[in-house]
């Protein structure tokens, strides 16, 4: 006996599942090859390519917090007018459900760079206008 036949209309999971992960693949391999900074805090604003591949200009930074989700910590930018802002990144697929949270419109964090987060905190308050 070899078990029990599959039932009908489950398969949608597994399909489910092969496009869930085909895309984080693609992304992975994404940054994987791509050599440009992930995370550039300056003068102009914060780019954070997981979000955007623009500057996110100080003017449209309305604020911004520090918080911990299990063991990784986020800088969440409260942006002005966060709809309007060009989104392209793989980070950005899940602003709405993490701003629903309160954990702001970009979640910004250092996993996967050479950098530490007091790095990024400390260049967030150096070129944040007063």
């Amino acid at each position: 006996m070899l078990g029990a036949p599959p039932q009908p209309g489950r398969e949608w999971i597994g399909w489910v599942a092969v496009a869930f992960f085909g895309i984080a693949a693609l992304a992975w391999g994404r940054r994987l090859f791509d050599r440009r900074p992930l995370i550039v805090v300056d003068a102009q604003g914060v780019l954070w390519r997981d979000f955007s591949d623009d500057v996110i200009p100080w003017s449209r930074i309305s604020g911004w917090t520090m918080q911990d989700v299990v063991t990784t910590k986020f800088v969440c930018l409260d942006l002005v007018d966060a709809a309007s802002f060009p989104r392209t990144g793989m980070a950005s697929m899940a602003g709405g459900a993490n701003r629903g949270v309160g954990h702001g419109d970009a979640q910004i964090h250092v996993t996967g760079t050479d950098r530490s987060f007091d790095e990024l905190v400390a260049a967030m308050q150096h070129f944040r206008p007063a």
